[in-house]
């Protein structure tokens, strides 16, 4: 998350992908680390109201719905593989 707050609006704003192949490929590393963040939040256990852990995996899935799914989707869409795969259309 480091790299993604400091590093991405320089990128953005100053740095031509071209000149840095290497920017690209870690990107799409860290994409997939999000996406991976996804499937383990899917899969991590809850507490409960009374200070429980939870393990039902429909009462995980509702909990991860409601609150911080909608986020993690988006911050791990690639948006270097969806840029590149528009530039070239």
């Amino acid at each position: 998350m480091l790299y993604t707050a400091t590093v991405m609006p320089y990128k953005i704003a100053l740095i031509n992908d071209d000149d840095y192949p290497g920017l690209y490929h870690l990107d799409t590393v860290i994409d997939f680390m999000f996406m991976a963040d996804i499937l383990i939040n899917f899969n991590t256990p809850i507490t409960n109201d009374q200070g429980d852990v939870d393990y039902s995996r429909r009462r995980i899935t509702l909990s991860y719905l409601k609150n911080w799914f909608i986020i993690d989707l988006l911050a791990s869409l690639p948006l270097n593989l969806i840029m590149s795969v528009a530039i070239e259309s």
